[in-house]
């Protein structure tokens, strides 16, 4: 026999009792939802760990630039030691969106490179290259000045500059400039002769 209360928790009417022609809604009082407090609590979590992620995707965002610099520095330097492996002159094609190295062949023309990491690269939405500034005298450049390996005119037009490494370790000396959309400043990626001659620096040095 239940209770009372038990009764009238668990049907509206007494069904059992077949002298009653009823339809029986049965509550299940073991389950429950959430209560105001719990959903607070939740949105509150959900609050804090946005703001706690905000400026990690600020910071990633600041880094590309520097990350890109230092992705070409590498790329450069390790252009400097296939040209003097190869015994082959080896340049880069600074593009303002993207870039790639090219090889001399036996014919005297330039061809692109489609190994990795000399191939084509395209860089971020928010990354280019504004410039390429050669400082001293002479430039050994000068050899190939007329020569052209832009794929068409929309190419030719958006090439910033060259820099060849040539087999005998030596490049002219250039600075070439990386600007960002999101950041106000730039960094530059220094080109001198020598060993560790390719470095990333903050700013234009005086």
């Amino acid at each position: 026999m239940l209770s009372p209360l038990t009764q009238s928790a668990t049907s509206v009417v007494d069904c059992n009792n077949p002298s009653m022609d009823c339809v029986c809604e049965t509550y299940d009082t073991s389950q429950s939802g959430f209560t105001l407090l719990e959903i607070l609590v939740v949105i509150t979590l959900i609050a804090i760990s946005a703001a706690m992620m905000a400026p990690s995707f600020i910071s990633m965002s600041d880094a590309d630039i520097s990350e890109e610099a230092r992705r070409l520095q590498q790329v450069l330097r390790l252009a400097s030691e296939e040209a003097q492996l190869t015994g082959t002159p080896i340049r880069l094609m600074a593009l303002k969106e993207t870039y790639y190295l090219e090889s001399l062949a036996g014919d005297k023309q330039w061809q692109k490179l489609s190994e990795t990491p000399f191939n084509s690269y395209a860089l971020p939405a928010n990354i280019t290259i504004s410039a390429i500034q050669f400082s001293g005298g002479f430039s050994r450049q000068m050899e190939f000045e007329e020569e052209s390996s832009a794929d068409d005119k929309d190419e030719e037009m958006e090439l910033v500059g060259r820099i060849i490494f040539w087999p005998d370790g030596m490049l002219d000396a250039a600075d070439l400039t990386m600007l960002s959309s999101r950041e106000t400043g730039e960094l530059l990626l220094q080109l001198r002769p020598g060993p560790g001659g390719i470095r990333v620096v903050e700013d234009d040095p005086s």
